[in-house]
């Protein structure tokens, strides 16, 4: 059922509407789907998956979270850029 209902989603806000109807944190919901779904990658996975979706220019949502904001961004990245131990 939660399966079915992942791929239903049209939206990616959807996704905490299904871990309330499911009563699931996000990394139980994560470890319940096929891994197609979602999987776990390595950490230092991220730079050239990044570098891929740009060259590719593909767009992308991405959520950086702390105990005080969630910053989102949409659309297609331009520039990657390291800087002092960060990824921009």
């Amino acid at each position: 059922a939660l399966e079915n209902d992942w791929r239903a989603m049209t939206d990616v806000h959807q996704f905490f509407g299904l871990l309330r109807k499911y009563q699931l944190s996000r990394q139980q919901a994560f470890r319940l789907v096929s891994d197609d779904l979602a999987c776990r990658v390595d950490r230092h996975a991220l730079p050239s998956l990044l570098e891929t979706v740009r060259q590719e220019g593909n767009e992308i949502m991405i959520f950086v979270g702390n105990r005080g904001c969630v910053q989102i961004f949409t659309g297609a990245l331009e520039k990657l850029a390291p800087m002092r131990g960060w990824l921009n």
